[in-house]
């Protein structure tokens, strides 16, 4: 199960964090991203719009990530891979990632800490 992907938030996301089948939580980070002069299209929620929006949105962000180019981040943990033993641990490290400039998707972080207080209500 992935708690976010680098697809996530129009492929605004710099990590891709997973429960592991070899144990723990697994964080990848990435070290490129899309850069372009002309403003990221946004896919609304599929949930407020009609199947033809939802369409035409992907359509207009697939051209906008053909066109736009890949450029380095930049940052000290560009395409380093991080096991965290539990999902309290992996949201503090999305959250540290977050807080050195990589974009971490909040929903990411969000569904890691209803996890871990599922897991362990009175340590939280």
């Amino acid at each position: 199960m992935s708690y976010c992907r680098f697809s996530s938030d129009d492929f605004r996301s710099d990590v891709y964090c997973y429960q592991d089948v070899n144990g723990g939580y697994t964080t990848h980070v990435a070290d490129n991203m899309y850069k372009s002069n002309v403003e990221r299209p946004s896919v609304p929620d599929s949930k407020s719009v009609t199947l033809e929006q939802l369409i035409e949105a992907n359509r207009k962000l697939t051209k906008w990530l053909d066109r736009a180019k890949v450029v380095k981040i930049g940052l000290e943990c560009d395409g380093a891979m991080f096991n965290d033993p539990t999902p309290l641990a992996a949201a503090h490290r999305l959250q540290s990632l977050r807080e050195m400039g990589y974009y971490v998707p909040q929903h990411g972080i969000d569904r890691l800490l209803k996890e871990a207080r599922n897991e362990n209500p009175r340590q939280m």
